[in-house]
């Protein structure tokens, strides 16, 4: 199969853009003269040439469609490392600030209980 690729991608330039005839590729019928030197392909031949260039074409299109596929995937991935990067030092601000307003709270708690305790005690004196 790749060497049919290779065979038609170096065949039908050749054909098309030969440098020994400069005209356009046309049909020659059985015993016509041609005027400079040519390549004799059968029509099927010739038909297969233009298949084998069109899944080549379609090859490296899809090649190329992959290649974009996986760096936009690796593009993808280091967008979500950092972001989650970020977020993780969002979450451990967020531990220590709770973890202080949770000491701070009960530290409150305990003091406004020793006076709320304190003045119950002095009031039933």
């Amino acid at each position: 199969m790749k060497l049919k690729i290779l065979f038609a991608v170096l065949l039908v330039p050749t054909l098309v853009f030969g440098q020994a005839c400069p005209q356009n590729v046309s049909k020659a019928k059985p015993g016509a003269i041609v005027p400079c030197d040519a390549w004799v392909v059968s029509e099927q031949q010739m038909q297969e040439f233009v298949r084998t260039e069109d899944k080549y074409k379609i090859e490296v299109t899809r090649g190329l469609t992959l290649e974009k596929l996986r760096l936009l995937d690796e593009q993808e991935i280091d967008f979500y490392k950092v972001r989650s990067a970020s977020l993780q030092k969002e979450v451990n601000s967020g531990e220590s600030k709770r973890f202080w307003s949770n000491l701070g709270f009960f530290v409150l708690g305990v003091v406004l209980t020793g006076v709320a305790a304190k003045a119950a005690i002095e009031s039933s004196k």
